[in-house]
């Protein structure tokens, strides 16, 4: 899988994998599981916003991943992604507490 993952996501790619990867996540994770745990707390803050952010980051920390060499195990890619989507990338990297 990760060898598919790194040759659909390099640069001969298929351009179209990422959105239905986004689409994937929009629909499975946020809506079905994130959305029912959080609900609409903030309705000020557009929820397609905070889909697009979340999806976007998970992707783009999987293709860095990939590219860089897969130099981390998958769990600690896994942790790393719960952590920064859980806390935030300010808190995580200790910018605000």
């Amino acid at each position: 899988m990760l060898i598919f993952c790194r040759v659909i996501l390099g640069p001969n790619g298929d351009a179209r994998f990422p959105m239905q990867i986004r689409e994937f996540m929009t629909e499975r994770l946020y809506n079905q599981t994130f959305m029912k745990l959080v609900g609409e707390r903030d309705p000020s803050f557009p929820k397609e916003y905070l889909i697009a952010f979340m999806t976007s980051a998970n992707i783009g920390m999987l293709t860095h991943w990939i590219h860089s060499g897969m130099s981390l195990p998958v769990e600690e890619l896994a942790l790393l992604l719960t952590r920064i989507m859980y806390r935030g990338p300010l808190a995580v990297t200790r910018i605000i507490e």
